[in-house]
């Protein structure tokens, strides 16, 4: 058996004030949801930190009822991470299984470790490059951020398979660079 937790279940809660854009499956619950969340994490009974990545436009966030569960979070999910690393809400080696690790190990690819064999997938990182997100410094086709004004810590260069792909927040390489990591791939 395994486990995994969202980043906006774990910063997120009903008192977040998003409408229709909190809506989500399982729903946000309260702050102290959100507290029980960190301890299992941090005591490793909770084995991953997915982003859930969802871009639904805001069109799609409109109304509660019609709108579509899920929020964008691929891009935010490790930098905010980070920065709770950086203020000892979770240690790094927790933060690097939860985040790395774990998930390649569970799904059975050569990812997350920097071991003979696996891919050169890194982040070069700097605890001082700390900022506060911003919807419009994100690329994700949605144009918004549940974590609109949270604090977080870029990555300097991110590396897959060995070539930059992102430096100082700035794509470096074309659309199909992406490869599919499904079930042949391990």
């Amino acid at each position: 058996v395994t486990s995994e937790v969202t980043l906006h279940h774990l910063l997120l809660n009903i008192d977040s004030d998003l409408g229709a854009k909190g809506k989500v499956n399982p729903p946000l619950r309260t702050e102290k949801d959100n507290e029980m969340l960190w301890d299992a994490l941090r005591d490793g009974i909770i084995d991953i930190v997915a982003s859930d990545h969802a871009p639904h436009t805001p069109e799609e966030k409109q109304e509660f009822d019609d709108a579509l569960p899920g929020v964008p979070g691929v891009e935010t999910t490790l930098p905010i991470m980070m920065y709770f690393m950086k203020n000892e809400k979770i240690s790094l080696g927790r933060l690097v299984n939860a985040v790395c690790e774990k998930p390649g190990e569970l799904f059975g690819l050569k990812k997350g470790r920097i071991q003979e064999g696996f891919d050169a997938d890194l982040i070069a990182v700097s605890l001082k490059n700390e900022k506060k997100i911003s919807a419009d410094m994100l690329h994700s086709k949605c144009g918004w951020t549940p974590f609109e004004n949270f604090h977080a810590i870029f990555p300097i260069c991110t590396i897959i398979r060995g070539e930059v792909v992102v430096e100082n927040n700035e794509i470096m390489v074309n659309p199909g660079f992406g490869r599919f990591v499904g079930e042949n791939y391990a």
